[in-house]
């Protein structure tokens, strides 16, 4: 017999479309399969089709299979529809093997479909129904819950397991699944809440029980013959099993084993040569949760009875000798019945391809200001300082803000990732740089992201950071995802908000290639109105200043959204959690029932004060460079809200100080100089206002200035920055060929610019910050070379800057004009 392999497979999102067609389902599928390929696909090339499909409502009738196989293109292509319940698209695949390995074909397309929501429940059930025995089965009133609820009584009477277990099947796999974008149900759930599910059929209740779905999944099968055209990375498929047992449960052998489970197991077991003691992972049919227990005796997996404690060893788990349904299974995945089959290929083949993802963390960026206001300097000027527990705050410079904040983290989260891989950016800030007008696009721009990337902004509660890192999870499956928080609360001069805001940024890098993952992720609302907030207008944050209301405030939310978590957080080596003071996260321990030197490692509050949105995972930066391996994080907002997440974060770099301690020329500000840096003691832009350059023109000029987008003469090659006119290489007049500047360069000439030196529009930014330098900057060619532009030299003493210093490209405000704020290139030394 030839070998066949697995050369392509992609599926749709499981869920509930009621305004999706079949047809539709199964061509989303057909081209994630088509672009799994690495060698590329055609229809003429596929030799026979099998799809395997339910057909419920009706749609057992029309030719479902050849009109989904017509509909991507297969034209006269030979195609079977396989109807055999929930083993229809497995049965599909097998069918197709066969077909390869009877020389009958060498690319054989294997799917599944079926639409579920588009009718009522009760109709539903009666089309689910009918796959049953029914003639005497049905007419006892009992669909397939009740089938399986009482092979789960015989079972839990019989072994040592419990209802409890059933629900840990359940908390397993949700787990998964939400870790999943393709998932019905893609969200966490904990031991309490699946024990206290509404009874469906006793023993099982609702959480025991898997969704109806829509949904489409296809594989691509090719001979041994042919494989060669289409991939290098073969996913052979070692050998198949099928059977069948009595239809109706009354007449089987036994009540907790399914024979042709066991079956179907010893022949491919024989087919392939292995035993399950040769797995590394196994996706199985757990329809219900009692399924997936019998699935693992009936596998091999454990002996007779033993199911339940192999499942509470965490044997199955991910990150257990034999994880099950990293997919989220049936139970959260969905169960669509005619492509459920296929799709567990699909999760196989994106496993043994590494492309499941498993919405991993791989790199985190961190970013502190270089400035300082000492609590000291605070208590000089009012006599007093509000920031308890607080030994000095982080502030931002005249010209940095949240995007440039965020800017610096994401650059060095990034590092030198591709940045055609980041398919999604979501940023999470509670003080953006205007109220109305989104950072994303413009951050994504400076960061020399895809003019597609997707874009999201998370604010309006200091958990904005943690919720969108916990969003981020359903966007990683196609390739990176970067999250990013950036703040720098802000309240009245002398309250406690004020005392202790800080500022800094943070980035999280999630894609399928890093060692971290984020387990699961839990929230928690109680409605405490008044703890924290800015009204519409104020740049100011504001409290209400009850000390007893707030902090009940903080431990009841954060404490419930801990506790939603199935984990123990006892066992984290650091608890990453909000923290508006230094005293605050240290009140809610005992609650949480951790010690104070978790949480100590797992925050910054201390060193830079209150970021905002930013601060638990700026406190998660800090346990990863302090060597924590497991964190939990939590964000809490005013209202209250809290987000938690349990991260297994071990071997996750961290780039950056999430202090700022190893930030060169740390410089500290008296009070004074910290008031003229937040613009309150300052003059504003001189009457006349500076040189107008209108917005479309800024506009014309973005890919210079966020992505140093330069041109290259096709005569000589000279750079030209801008590439426009003519060129000063050769004089002509010429078409220029894009290059992207690396972003370093030499300072060529320089000068520092004093009081009364500066131009209107940059009045103010003198005014706040003193002189600042100007420099002409030679930038280095991506091949050598270099092309020589103006520019503005940062984040050092501008006594310090020389010719012949090496500097590299950060970005920062320019200046505003028309209330837009114009965002550039600016240079700041690189050290040694």
């Amino acid at each position: 017999m030839r070998d066949v392999y697995v050369i392509g497979a992609g599926q749709t999102a499981f869920g509930a479309f009621p305004e999706r067609g079949y047809r539709d389902l199964f061509a989303e599928a057909y081209r994630h399969a088509s672009e799994s390929v690495d060698g590329g696909i055609e229809a003429g090339e596929v030799d026979e089709a099998i799809v395997g499909t339910l057909g419920v409502g009706g749609r057992q009738l029309g030719l479902p299979g050849p009109a989904v196989t017509e509909h991507v293109g297969l034209h006269n292509v030979p195609c079977s529809r396989i109807e055999n319940a929930c083993a229809a698209g497995g049965s599909a695949v097998r069918q197709g093997v066969q077909a390869i390995r009877s020389g009958m074909a060498d690319v054989v397309l294997a799917g599944g479909f079926e639409v579920m929501s588009d009718m009522s429940g009760d109709v539903t059930k009666y089309w689910l129904g009918v796959s049953g025995e029914t003639e005497w089965e049905r007419l006892t009133g009992t669909t397939f819950s009740g089938v399986y609820a009482q092979m789960a009584s015989v079972y839990l009477d019989e072994y040592d397991a419990t209802a409890e277990d059933l629900s840990r099947v359940a908390v397993k796999n949700h787990t998964n699944g939400a870790k999943n974008p393709k998932a019905h149900l893609d969200f966490t759930c904990s031991l309490d809440d699946a024990v206290a599910a509404p009874e469906v059929a006793r023993p099982l209740n609702l959480y025991h029980c898997c969704p109806t779905s829509d949904g489409a999944a296809v594989a691509f099968l090719a001979s041994e013959d042919v494989v060669g055209e289409y991939t290098d990375e073969r996913v052979r498929v070692a050998g198949v099993g099928a059977s069948s047992d009595r239809v109706g449960l009354a007449g089987r052998d036994s009540y907790t084993s399914l024979s042709a489970t066991v079956t179907a197991a010893e022949t491919a077991y024989e087919d392939a040569g292995v035993g399950p003691e040769d797995l590394s992972f196994a996706e199985v049919h757990d329809c219900f949760a009692i399924a997936e227990l019998l699935a693992y005796e009936d596998l091999g997996f454990c002996g007779r009875g033993e199911a339940a404690e192999l499942l509470r060893e965490g044997v199955t788990d991910p990150d257990g000798e034999l994880p099950v349904n990293t997919s989220g299974g049936l139970k959260s995945k969905g169960h669509p019945i005619g492509a459920t089959g296929t799709g567990q290929v699909v999760e196989v083949f994106d496993q043994l391809t590494g492309q499941a993802g498993d919405r991993q963390l791989e790199r985190v960026g961190a970013y502190v200001p270089r400035y300082r206001l000492s609590a000291e300097a605070v208590t000089e000027a009012w006599g007093q300082f509000h920031g308890a527990g607080i030994s000095e705050t982080a502030v931002p410079d005249a010209d940095e803000d949240v995007l440039t904040m965020g800017y610096e983290a994401a650059t060095r989260a990034l590092g030198d990732v591709e940045r055609s891989a980041v398919n999604a950016l979501f940023v999470g800030t509670t003080t953006p740089s205007m109220e109305e007008g989104a950072i994303g696009p413009r951050l994504a721009s400076t960061l020399r992201l895809d003019g597609n990337t997707r874009t999201r902004q998370f604010t309006g509660s200091t958990r904005a950071g943690v919720d969108a890192l916990a969003t981020s999870l359903s966007a990683s499956e196609d390739g990176r995802v970067l999250v990013v928080a950036s703040d720098a609360p802000r309240g009245a001069p002398d309250d406690d908000v004020e005392h202790a805001g800080g500022a800094g940024g943070v980035a999280v890098l999630l894609g399928p290639d890093g060692p971290g993952t984020v387990e699961e992720v839990a929230e928690r609302i109680e409605p405490y109105p008044g703890t924290r907030s800015r009204p519409a207008g104020s740049r100011e944050t504001t409290e209400i200043g009850v000390t007893n209301y707030q902090r009940n405030a903080f431990v009841d939310t954060v404490t419930g959204a801990v506790e939603a978590l199935d984990c123990d957080p006892g066992a984290a080596d650091a608890i990453a959690l909000q923290s508006p003071n230094g005293k605050l996260p240290y009140r809610a321990s005992g609650a949480i029932g951790v010690g104070t030197e978790a949480i100590q490692r797992g925050t910054v509050v201390h060193d830079i004060g209150d970021t905002g949105a930013a601060s638990p995972l700026l406190g998660l930066a800090s346990a990863l460079e302090g060597g924590a391996g497991r964190v939990v994080l939590v964000g809490y907002g005013s209202g209250g809200g809290a987000t938690a997440a349990t991260l297994d974060a071990d071997g996750v770099t961290v780039a950056g100080s999430p202090t700022g301690a190893k930030a060169q020329n740390r410089e500290s500000l008296t009070y004074a100089e910290y008031l003229r840096m937040r613009g309150e003691i300052t003059p504003g832009e001189p009457e006349g206002g500076g040189a107008y350059v209108s917005v479309p023109s800024w506009k014309r000029t973005i890919p210079q200035r966020h992505r140093l987008l330069a041109g290259r003469c096709p005569e000589c090659g000279a750079l030209a920055f801008p590439p426009e006119g003519a060129c000063r290489g050769c004089g002509k007049l010429v078409e220029y060929a894009e290059v992207t500047l690396p972003g370093t360069g030499t300072v060529e000439a320089v000068t520092v610019i004093g009081q009364g030196g500066a131009p209107p529009e940059f009045v103010e930014q003198q005014a706040r910050s003193g002189a600042y330098v100007s420099a002409v900057v030679a930038l280095d060619g991506p091949e050598g070379g270099s092309v020589s532009v103006p520019a503005q030299v940062v984040g050092t003493d501008p006594q310090t800057v020389d010719i012949g210093d090496r500097v590299a490209a950060t970005v920062r405000r320019i200046y505003i004009q028309e209330d837009v704020i114009r965002y550039g290139f600016k240079m700041k030394p690189i050290a040694e």
